[in-house]
């Protein structure tokens, strides 16, 4: 037989489980914070929830930036360093590769000459040369 009466349900989804006086469970009941677009009309919420403590938190991390302009000096001379080190290290990688352009031209023109070429004369070393420089031109150009 039903119960005669008025029956009520008390649904807490928020403090589910929580025990009163639990300090552990405090972040059941800790208010999640809405961003503008997400606030409608008729909304009650309190300052955390309107980003507006956030703010203020904002400021505070603009004032500890100027703490870290010492830092960003540091920073700086250090990617210069490494920049000037690159280049030095890029300088050096064409000057060698310049280096061997040249000793292959040189061996090249020494091997025709040893091998007996009687028609070898000074034109046609000069054609190889200038063949030479054409071929190897973008390492020289660099390193001038």
């Amino acid at each position: 037989m039903p119960h005669i009466g008025q029956t009520t349900v008390e649904v807490d989804l928020l403090n589910y489980g929580v025990i009163e006086g639990d300090e552990s469970c405090k972040h059941f009941s800790e208010l999640k914070v809405l961003h503008p677009w997400m606030i409608k009309d008729g909304m009650n919420l309190t300052k955390e929830q309107r980003l507006e403590k956030i703010e203020s938190q904002k400021l505070e991390k603009y004032e500890a930036k100027g703490d870290k302009r010492h830092d960003l000096k540091d920073d700086q001379s250090v990617q210069e360093e490494y920049i000037n080190a690159y280049y030095e290290a890029l300088r050096k990688s064409w000057k060698r590769k310049k280096q061997k352009a040249e000793c292959s031209m040189k061996a090249r023109f020494l091997s025709l000459m040893l091998k007996g070429n009687a028609k070898l004369t000074i034109n046609t070393s000069r054609m190889m040369m200038k063949k030479a420089l054409n071929k190897y031109s973008s390492f020289l150009i660099w390193t001038v």
